[in-house]
């Protein structure tokens, strides 16, 4: 057994022992005692925080790869994590060795089992992620929230100078943050705090009201993007950029060459809309899970991605069983051929999150009216089976736990 996988058997052990807390005040609170107790890195640090339903991680890679050609050193964290952990404190864009890993993440788990505080695996990560930026003072915090805003467990940051950016707002995780737009709108606000700059396009009127609203009750400073009609990648693009051109401004930096811009603009963001090419078959993976996500990943992909024959391999989780039908409608718009699969996470953080059973997938690709459908239960053997059909394109979807089984089959590293 490797230092890293001791490493993480000591720090699961830890967080086994944490109260399952969802969401709410509770929550929040346990991470403020976390962060307390570690001498409030995120009061050191300069932060751009990102909240929504679709674009987030794109749009926290956008805007860390901005800044690094700007020339500042950046950290970013995201989640899930698509092939390791290490991407929870990613520094200058890339994940540290796993030996950096092991003495960061050693020195860091020490000072929280010391602190008798027993967070969730979420928590524990975001506050190592704080923690490490700090110690490595670097210019800026690129974090991404986990779920909601409001009670998230970054959310405990709240320096004035924090920029925060709010990307596409729509129906997911309902459950939790509440079954109508508003509430999910007010939750996702919840991020802005006193005098924070905030960038967002203008969404539906009911959207736009909560978050103009809470901007204007925390005197922040509202900056409305001009809205592009163009793919979500651009979007998310155009989001970052103009965060990033205001902190060039405010630290009266020069604005970035177009050179810089095109370099920055083609950062590979793991999962999301991602392109390679695999036994001379092109493969596009993107982690969709819900309606609006896989509505803005079609036409991206018919745009970017156009081809004439496309077989498509997908599974949802089983929390996405009560937008299933929609969700298997938008896949019957990418392709007529289908394979379904099956999935399990056994990480901490999900709870052992499951796919959606055989039975009820196949009924509603049945439903959906596809030309081909197939059911393999071994996400492997699907795979396998999906790049031996002759059509010359393979997109897989469906939910960042399927491809955190295949992503490493097509790149090259699986055990």
């Amino acid at each position: 057994m490797t230092q890293f996988s001791q490493l993480e058997t000591q720090i699961n052990r830890l967080l086994a022992h944490a109260d399952i807390v969802h969401h709410g005040q509770n929550l929040l609170a346990r991470m403020q005692k976390l962060v307390d107790a570690l001498g409030n890195p995120e009061k050191n640090l300069t932060i751009v925080h990102v909240a929504g339903t679709s674009g987030k991680t794109s749009t926290c890679y956008f805007v860390a790869s901005l800044l690094n050609q700007a020339g500042y050193t950046t950290g970013l964290t995201i989640s899930p994590h698509v092939d390791t952990v290490r991407e929870r404190a990613i520094v200058n864009l890339q994940p540290l060795s796993e030996k950096a890993w092991v003495a960061y993440a050693t020195e860091f788990f020490t000072l929280v089992k010391n602190s008798n505080i027993k967070p969730s695996y979420f928590e524990f990560y975001m506050a190592f992620a704080y923690w490490l930026f700090a110690k490595l003072k670097l210019d800026y915090a690129v974090i991404e929230t986990g779920l909601g805003g409001t009670w998230d467990g970054s959310n405990i940051a709240t320096n004035p100078d924090k920029i925060c950016l709010i990307t596409d707002i729509g129906y997911d995780h309902t459950e939790i943050l509440g079954d109508t737009i508003t509430a999910i709108a007010s939750e996702k606000a919840g991020i802005i705090h006193a005098h924070n700059n905030v960038y967002v396009y203008p969404q539906s009127p009911e959207i736009t009201s909560v978050i103009q609203n809470r901007a204007m009750h925390m005197h922040a400073k509202l900056h409305l993007v001009k809205n592009l009609n163009t793919n979500f990648m651009a979007r998310n693009f155009n989001l970052a950029q103009h965060a990033v051109n205001f902190t060039l401004k405010h630290d009266h930096q020069s604005f970035l060459t177009k050179p810089q811009i095109k370099a920055a603009r083609t950062i590979n963001v793991p999962a999301r809309a991602e392109p390679i090419i695999y036994q001379n078959k092109q493969i596009i993976m993107d982690g969709s899970h819900n309606p609006q996500k896989l509505t803005a990943f079609k036409q991206y992909l018919n745009q970017k991605y156009p081809s004439p024959s496309r077989t498509l391999l997908a599974s949802l989780g089983s929390n996405k069983l009560a937008t299933l039908d929609q969700s298997m409608q938008i896949f019957r718009q990418i392709s007529d051929y289908i394979i379904l699969t099956s999935f399990q996470n056994d990480s901490l953080e999900t709870n052992k999150r499951t796919s959606i059973d055989q039975a009820t997938l196949i009924s509603a690709a049945h439903q959906a009216n596809f030309k081909s459908i197939k059911y393999i239960h071994n996400p492997t053997a699907a795979l396998k089976t999906a790049l031996n059909t002759p059509a010359q394109q393979l997109v897989i979807t469906g939910s960042f736990y399927l491809l955190d089984h295949l992503r490493p089959h097509l790149l090259g590293y699986a055990p």
